[in-house]
């Protein structure tokens, strides 16, 4: 599309605050300038705060004709962030607008966005993070390769996050910290093969934090929302930093996460790389999952599968930013919800050290 669409006064400080709020600061700003349009921020814009950097941003892709692929990028890069979303949708149906009345009695007919939660992703950097991000979930084990327990993930290169439940026994001291095996790279082969994984214990000082379950998840006509301090999840120690093993010829590395970048909203859709019922990893996909998300954001609730052994699962945006920590289905017997805890809230909730740990 060609910038037939050049905004106006209004539309450009409603862009120019959208973008501040996506990429709050020089560096974010010049991130997206270099890998998404092939920029550099310093040719564009000279020294200067957040907002007239950005305005120059701006009025430089005005001048050059390349406005529409800025607002596009942008989001595609920060799809999930609030005030983005709300001036893509906006300009994008405008922008269809324009282009229909141009087309007039032509006949034809354009391709539409559908939704806007569910943005565009550029092939070969989904693909490349989906790598990045396999080789950094693990099955949980407990006395043995055949008595799965759960899910975890590294967000650190010696920390890995699962759920409290998937390991109450050993906080509870019921099972012992050598008997607990973390398997990452447990997959199903091409040719049908499964790999038997890449195998780490915990470290004899494993326990950074931890929350309880909320009684409140066993009862599916709960009005009231889990609290704070129930927040479902366990962050443990590894007694070697797994995040250093060489995984086809890379750095393993760790999940990163983003505190604010993701905001929940009904139809958001989300991708949940777990061990269904402790076999290998499997992707699961939806992409209009969230339902609801309670007041004070201590449970989200999607309709993207799971079963038993993806408890400890980290939960994707459609762009793969880390949005929750999956932790049970509805305690009925049909399926109605899965339910997830969102990673913001487990963020402010974590001790000081605990932060450090993780680097949060």
């Amino acid at each position: 599309m060609t910038d037939s669409s050049r905004l106006f006064g209004a539309q450009k400080e409603a862009l120019r605050d959208a973008l501040m709020s996506a990429f709050y600061n020089r560096d974010e700003l010049d991130q997206l300038l270099t890998f998404r349009l092939n920029r550099s921020l310093d040719e564009v814009a000279g020294p200067g705060n957040l907002k007239a950097v950005t305005l120059a941003v701006i009025k430089a892709a005005e001048g050059e004709g390349w406005t529409d692929a800025l607002i596009r990028k942008a989001h595609e890069y920060r799809p999930n962030n609030p005030s983005l979303q709300g001036f893509f949708a906006a300009y994008v149906g405008s922008t269809q607008r324009d282009v229909d009345r141009a087309l007039g009695d032509s006949g034809a007919e354009l391709e539409r966005t559908i939704e806007a939660l569910n943005a565009f992703q550029d092939v070969r950097a989904w693909r490349e993070r989906l790598c990045e991000i396999e080789a950094r979930v693990c099955r949980i084990d407990h006395g043995g390769p055949d008595k799965p327990q759960g899910t975890g993930f590294l967000v650190a290169p010696d920390v890995v996050m699962t759920n409290h439940h998937v390991l109450a026994k050993l906080i509870a001291g019921a099972w012992r910290v050598g008997d607990v095996i973390l398997r990452f790279d447990h997959h199903r082969l091409v040719d049908g093969s499964t790999t038997r994984g890449t195998e780490h214990r915990l470290h004899a000082d494993w326990c950074i934090a931890s929350s309880p379950p909320s009684a409140l998840d066993t009862r599916p006509d709960a009005t009231a929302a889990p609290s704070t301090a129930e927040l479902d999840f366990a962050l443990v120690r590894l007694a070697a930093p797994a995040g250093a093993d060489r995984v086809e010829g890379r750095e393993r590395g760790a999940v990163t996460f983003r505190r604010g970048a993701v905001a929940f909203k009904p139809g958001m859709g989300l991708i949940i790389v777990q061990h269904p019922r402790g076999g290998p990893m499997k992707l699961a996909i939806d992409t209009k999952a969230v339902t609801e998300v309670t007041a004070n954001q201590t449970r989200v609730r999607y309709r993207t599968n799971t079963e038993p052994g993806s408890s400890g699962s980290p939960c994707f945006t459609m762009g793969w930013e880390l949005a929750a920590l999956h932790h049970s289905g509805n305690p009925e017997l049909q399926a109605r919800y899965n339910e997830g805890v969102p990673l913001d809230t487990i963020c402010d909730q974590l001790p000081t050290s605990a932060r450090a740990a993780v680097g949060w």
